[in-house]
């Protein structure tokens, strides 16, 4: 859209300054000066509800899947691999001299591991 606005000389000068100080043009200083100052355009709740509905069923599924309940089995496996992850991050942060991110979980040494 293109827009005539007549500016008293000493408010064009002034934009024109600041559009220099920017580092772009007059044109869309002022272009991005009157988007800044309009007010903030809302969208009504059905349609914020249809555009959000996809990110909801999604956001569901997720805790349908997570409320499964896993077998023992399956829960034993899981936790091994945690406990692995954690004693692997803090291998590598004890090893960088850093602050391990999960104290309460041991870091096994080579003598360790040929025990278990």
């Amino acid at each position: 859209m293109s827009l005539v606005i007549d500016l008293p000389s000493h408010i064009e000068i002034r934009l024109h300054i600041e559009a220099t100080k920017a580092g772009i043009s007059t044109t869309n200083y002022a272009a991005d000066l009157l988007a800044k100052s309009l007010p903030v355009q809302t969208i009504d709740t059905v349609e914020q509800k249809r555009l959000d509905a996809a990110s909801i069923t999604l956001l569901k599924s997720w805790l349908e899947r997570s409320q499964d309940t896993a077998s023992p089995e399956q829960q034993v496996i899981s936790e091994a691999d945690l406990t692995e992850f954690m004693q692997n991050m803090n291998s590598t942060r004890k090893s960088a001299g850093k602050r391990l991110l999960y104290p309460d979980t041991a870091v096994q040494s080579n003598e360790d591991e040929g025990k278990v």
